[in-house]
Parts: C-alpha cells; sequence; structure tokens
C-alpha cells in the first residue's frame, strides 16, 4: 500500500512468486521492516526484493503467517472447502422462492417428503406383520408335529421333545394370543367370535382391576396381547356391545361424564360408594380426592372421578369445590336431619 501517492496505491504480489522473506530491525527514527524476496515477474524491475514498513508496529504479527503459509505451499491448496461450497449454495436466490407463493411451495415440498416417508415406514411395517404372522404359523405346526410324534409312543426322546414344546409354548404366551380371531378366519361370525374371546381374555386380568376397567385400558392390553393381529377401536366396541347379549359375564356401561367401561355382571356400585364413604371417614384430612381413590383402588384417573360422582348421587358423599380441587367428605346431612327429629319428638 502505498500512502504517499495521491489517491493511494494497492499492489499484490502471488504468494508463489515469494522465494524469501527476512526481518530487518529498525534504527532510531526508521521503522521496522520485512523483506520479500521475488523471482518470476511479468515486467523485470530493477530490484528483486520489496520492503514493507511497520510505523506503528505489528511486523512480527505479520511476518510468522506469512511464514507459515510459504512453508506450507498455500497457494497450491486450490480446492474449495466444502464450507465454500454450502455459503455459495445458501446465497443463491431464485426469485420463484419468494413472496406467498414461494412459502407454498417449500411446504408442498416438505408434505411430499412426509407422505413418502409415511408410504415406507407403512411398507416396511406391512412387511413386518406378515413375516411375524409366518412365524407364528410355523411355531404353530411345529408344536403340533412334536405333539404328533409325541403320541406315537417315542419314549427315548419323550423328555426333549417336552422341553421343546414347553419352551415353544412359552414362547408363545410371551408374543400373547396365539391363534387370534381376525375376519379372514371368521368371516360373517367375526365380532361373535371377537367378543368371546375377548371375554376369555379379561376372565384373567378382571378380577386385579375391581371387576371394572375403561374400554381405552382394555383396548391397549388387549392389541398387545393379539400382537400383529391388532384390532380396532371400533372393532372393540362391536365386541364389547355383544358381551350382554351373548351372556358372557360382562356389559357395556356409559357413565354420565362420558366415560365407557365394561364391568362383571357382578359389579356393585352400592359396594363401590359404601368402600368410598369409608375411606373418607378414615382420611385424617377428613376428605378424599379422585387421586387417592385412583391409588387405594388400583384404576385409571377418569374411572375414580366417575366412582366419586355415583358415591355422590346415591348420598354417601358430598364435595367441596376450591380452589385447590374437589374435595370429597362423608355425607353427614342425613345424620343431622335425623337428630334434628329426634329433638324435636323429645
Amino acid at each position: 500500500m502505498d500512502e504517499t501517492s495521491s489517491p493511494p496505491v494497492a499492489y499484490f504480489v502471488p504468494l508463489e512468486w515469494v522465494t524469501r522473506i527476512t526481518k530487518e530491525a529498525g534504527f532510531l527514527q526508521r521503522s521496522a521492516k520485512v523483506r520479500v524476496d521475488l523471482t518470476t515477474r511479468p515486467q523485470p524491475q530493477a530490484t528483486s526484493f520489496l520492503k514493507l514498513s511497520f510505523k506503528d508496529g505489528g511486523r512480527d504479527d505479520f511476518f510468522s503467517p506469512l511464514e507459515a503459509s510459504l512453508k506450507r505451499k498455500a497457494w497450491k491448496d486450490t480446492q474449495p472447502s466444502h464450507l465454500a461450497d454450502r455459503r455459495l449454495v445458501k446465497r443463491q436466490f431464485n426469485a420463484a422462492d419468494a413472496g406467498i407463493a414461494g412459502i407454498m411451495r417449500r411446504q408442498q415440498e416438505a408434505q411430499k417428503e412426509t407422505t413418502e416417508l409415511a408410504a415406507t415406514a407403512f411398507t416396511d411395517l406391512a412387511n413386518l406383520m406378515l413375516k411375524a404372522r409366518d412365524m407364528v404359523s410355523l411355531i404353530e405346526r411345529y408344536v403340533d408335529t412334536q405333539k404328533a410324534v409325541e403320541s406315537n409312543g417315542e419314549d427315548g426322546t419323550t423328555t426333549s421333545r417336552e422341553d421343546d414344546i414347553n419352551k415353544l409354548s412359552s414362547l408363545m404366551l410371551d408374543m400373547g394370543i396365539t391363534s387370534p380371531v381376525t375376519r379372514e378366519n371368521s368371516g360373517a361370525a367375526y365380532y361373535e367370535q371377537l367378543a368371546r374371546q375377548l371375554a376369555e381374555y379379561l376372565s384373567e386380568h378382571m378380577p386385579t382391576n375391581g371387576g371394572i376397567m375403561t374400554l381405552s385400558d382394555i383396548y391397549c392390553m388387549f392389541n398387545r396381547a393379539r400382537g400383529v393381529e391388532l384390532v380396532s377401536p371400533d372393532d372393540l366396541y362391536h365386541a364389547a356391545l355383544l358381551q350382554k347379549k351373548l351372556k358372557l359375564g360382562y356389559s357395556v356401561r356409559k357413565f354420565p361424564g362420558g366415560l365407557i367401561v365394561l364391568q362383571t355382571d357382578s359389579h356393585r356400585e352400592d359396594k363401590v360408594a359404601e368402600r368410598l364413604a369409608k375411606m373418607a371417614q378414615k382420611s385424617s384430612s377428613g376428605y378424599i380426592t379422585s387421586t387417592d381413590v385412583s391409588v387405594e383402588l388400583h384404576t385409571s384417573f377418569p374411572l375414580a372421578w366417575e366412582y366419586l360422582k355415583v358415591a355422590e348421587e346415591l348420598g354417601k358423599l358430598c364435595r367441596d369445590e376450591t380452589f385447590e380441587g374437589t374435595n370429597f367428605y362423608p355425607n353427614k346431612f342425613k345424620q343431622l336431619m335425623q337428630d334434628a327429629e329426634v329433638e324435636k319428638t323429645a
């Protein structure tokens, strides 16, 4: 940079022309300099070097990076970096991508990618279900074969075959229901057979849940047991409605709040209401909440709330709505009225 000329003039020299750089110390009022020796030049000059003057310091800060660049021959590194490529791509602008039309176009592209991804995912899921179904059929055929061989009286290998059958049976139980009812193998009697299978499944789980379960809980548990042969919510609802008609020991009930449950025919709400009243009387705080009922009865929160409302309708509990929530107290109004009548007659 020649600041003496007007206007100032700047020069540049290709780095590959530089053969050597050296430091020259300043003396008295002379500034520190860097001597740059050159070789090839398009126009020969009287001298083959140039000097860079640093009046305000900074010579060493300039010299070290330049020396390092000369040692590694930085001018040979002509490959652009990936970061530079990305920056160039980001800086490209297309007028078609501007405005509302551009936003809509980008949304359509994103929706297309999502649709393609979902289609691929469901294809993989269908293949997985098909292979799992084949695996279940293979295991069932193997178990039947082993049982047939065992019935022929080959005693020498009976023990080993029994172990194999037990292991396979355990595997089938871990997978859930071994022979699920499907539309393909049931035809017109699909819902009826599904209802019977549902009743058989609930016979093991309903007693541990107090004889009543929400359809949402049953849906999750039942589908888990069926493995790959999942049922839809509508199919499960139809199967639940058939429980009472087929006299399978269960019936559907819909609470005023909209909660739908499946309960045993022996389930009595008055017994539950009496139990909640005793809970409220024994409570250290003098009241109970839906959380307390959910923990005590091992049931879901929505069902616990419906239990409390039933107990309230039967006159066992009365509510107190506060900012902290709704609390249910033992209903003592009936006893107070009886005491008042006794005092009047006395």
